[in-house]
């Protein structure tokens, strides 16, 4: 997504918010949520949609976003303010995954096109040449490669077995977790995905996958 740089540019605009919930950031999800409610053509929802409602909501609240980076960092560099609006953006998302109904349905649909293909034949001669390479040769990059192209043909054993191989090289990439996650959420197995999900953001901190795992938590609870 662009959402980063988008923030970046907002805050810096303006004329820098703690990283507790702040009012701001109690009141922002909802904003978000009603803008995109009320915007034109709104389904399906759009990336631009969405960063357009982000912005307004960010610049209607300018002076306590400013003095929050403040206080915050300290400072309001360009390197502070972009850290700043990663964090507040993943966790506005995370919270607009629990509460807008909207944004969850963009989201989903979003993670599922993710994984779309629209030439499998094509795809499975790539892979026939691709499993004829030597173990000799193939690297952590070229397994990293087979099992992504494993999940979009959902072959989701060989996917495992490509994982299990690269483990013993990077046993604390949140990559590969993060790709058995996957597979295990495909598989309806929910609670485990989640599990996965978790180890790597405590792992990496990823924002993305914070937003993820509230999507499948959703999507649990609706079966």
């Amino acid at each position: 997504m662009k959402i980063l740089d988008l923030i970046t540019i907002c805050l810096l605009l303006i004329p820098g918010f703690s990283m507790g919930q702040s009012d701001f950031e109690k009141k922002a999800p909802g904003l978000t949520c009603d803008c995109i409610n009320k915007a034109p053509d709104k389904r399906p929802v759009t990336e631009k949609i969405f960063l357009d409602c982000l912005q307004k909501v960010f610049a209607s609240d300018s002076a306590e976003i400013s003095a929050e980076l403040l206080k915050t960092y300290g400072d309001m560099s360009d390197e502070h303010a972009h850290e700043f609006g990663e964090r507040l953006s993943y966790d506005i998302m995370v919270d607009m995954v629990k509460t807008c109904d909207i944004f969850f349905l963009y989201m989903d649909s979003f993670r599922r096109s993710q994984f779309e293909i629209t030439n499998r034949d094509s795809l499975n001669n790539v892979v026939t040449e691709l499993e004829k390479t030597p173990e000799t040769m193939r690297n952590i990059r070229f397994h990293k490669t087979l099992i992504t192209d494993y999940l979009f043909l959902k072959q989701y054993d060989k996917a495992l077995l490509e994982i299990d191989k690269v483990k013993s090289l990077t046993p604390d990439d949140p990559a590969l977790i993060i790709y058995k996650a996957h597979i295990k959420y495909f598989q309806g197995k929910y609670d485990e995905a989640i599990s996965l999900y978790q180890q790597a953001v405590d792992i990496s901190g990823s924002g993305p996958i914070r937003v993820l795992i509230e999507v499948v938590r959703r999507e649990q609870a609706m079966h």
